[in-house]
């Protein structure tokens, strides 16, 4: 909410004005709140109008600071690429069907069980009735709608061509909800797994090594190599584990404060892309992201320029959006796009050669389109691969780990019983 203002605070109805408190946009696209003198809510609604303000919710007092109470502590709903896909569906549908936008967007919030939904359309609703595009209403909520969405309407709307391109766009929302579902499903298993390992070991060092460390020596049994060394480490973990689980609380906030500095995605992408196994599976999904937003916007006409920025922003690889950058230069200067891409490693030779042709050919969307579905499909088959080369390399980590500790736990009574039998 940028800022509170009170309008007509002289009075100007008469003595009998009433206030009437408001929710508005005002001409920069901020959601402002405050409060008017007028004779009826009509009168109100015009005097807001007036100031330069389009209304969104005029009430009584009471009533605003049950909603004001509710923006302030309601919790932001994301809108995800699957709830995208769905809205561009039906948005797409009820435009092809002969509806007008406006009540288009009316259904589809009256029918969303998305509160997110619910809250913007009708503000984008609002917008459009006062005379402004679609692609600047939807821009005014960058939060929810990405710079691909409103890129794309924007050229629909150009074009005359709006259902086809929310039917574009509604693929390459499924198509990205797909991928990270794919993602999840190869990263949920290690992870479960790790975390599992991690609370076992961590239970044995802290509760069972220092129980039998105690039973040992009472019977003064001379304790072979692995069991002393386990049992230091047991020693030492009473002492960092404790750090250690600190160190993680910290570094979760840090990371969640930081995550989106650009020094610290390009670490992270370059970690993602270079890690052993899962390395090229993050590489096939930036590529495949990349293609298909490309594809996307050079399909609805949106000028090569303006895409190679967008995609840059939306492509969520810091190392593609530094690239695209200088793409971006060497166009500007008249070379080919695909002599810069070849400059770059995150780029694969396939990608470099489909984009050639199609810029010699002037087919570089029905290109682009064909590495996305080929990336596609290698993030499917990746992903089920991942989970069945990951399974026996945790399931060896864990029985070395785990029984090497129950072994060395277990020598020295093998020892005390040889001693008694002797």
């Amino acid at each position: 909410m940028a800022d509170q203002k009170t309008i007509g605070s002289n009075n100007p109805g008469g003595s009998q004005a009433l206030r009437w408190f408001y929710t508005a946009r005002n001409a920069a696209g901020e959601i402002v709140q405050g409060s008017v003198r007028a004779d009826s809510e009509l009168d109100a609604a015009r005097r807001l109008q007036k100031n330069g303000y389009a209304p969104i919710s005029i009430s009584s007092k009471a009533k605003l600071s049950a909603q004001a109470l509710n923006f302030n502590i309601e919790k932001r709903q994301k809108i995800k690429s699957k709830d995208l896909a769905l809205f561009c569906r039906q948005f797409a549908t009820m435009l092809d069907a002969g509806m007008p936008i406006i009540r288009s967007l009316k259904s589809v919030a009256d029918n969303s069980d998305h509160k997110q939904f619910k809250k913007v359309l009708p503000q984008v609703s609002s917008d459009l009735e006062t005379g402004t595009s679609l692609a600047a209403a939807f821009g005014r909520h960058k939060k929810d709608f990405p710079d691909l969405m409103i890129a794309m309407i924007s050229s629909g709307e150009i074009a005359g061509t709006m259902p086809e391109t929310l039917d574009e766009l509604a693929l390459t929302y499924e198509k990205e909800a797909k991928m990270k579902s794919k993602i999840i499903s190869a990263l949920t298993y290690p992870v479960i797994v790790l975390g599992l390992a991690f609370v076992m070991i961590t239970g044995m060092l802290i509760f069972v090594v220092p129980t039998f460390s105690q039973i040992f020596e009472q019977l003064g049994a001379e304790l072979p190599l692995p069991t002393q060394i386990l049992i230091s480490v047991a020693a030492a973990a009473q002492i960092f584990i404790p750090l250690l689980i600190v160190a993680i609380i910290f570094t979760t906030v840090w990371w969640r404060r930081n995550k989106l500095q650009p020094n610290v995605r390009k670490i992270t992408d370059i970690l993602k892309t270079r890690a052993p196994i899962l390395g090229p599976f993050f590489k096939k999904v930036a590529i495949a992201r990349f293609s298909r937003s490309m594809a996307s916007l050079t399909d609805t006409g949106v000028p090569i320029m303006q895409t190679l920025e967008i995609v840059g922003r939306t492509s969520g690889s810091v190392l593609i959006e530094e690239a695209l950058r200088e793409v971006r230069e060497s166009v500007r200067t008249g070379q080919p796009m695909s002599t810069t891409l070849a400059t770059y490693d995150i780029f694969p030779p396939i990608l470099i050669q489909m984009v050639s042709t199609g810029e010699e050919t002037g087919a570089l969307p029905g290109m682009l389109k064909k590495v996305a579905e080929y990336y596609e499909r290698e993030v499917d088959s990746g992903s089920e691969a991942l989970g069945s080369l990951i399974e026996p390399i945790l399931l060896v980590f864990l029985a070395v780990i785990v029984g090497g500790m129950v072994l060395a736990l277990y020598l020295p009574i093998f020892s005390i019983f040889e001693t008694i039998a002797q």
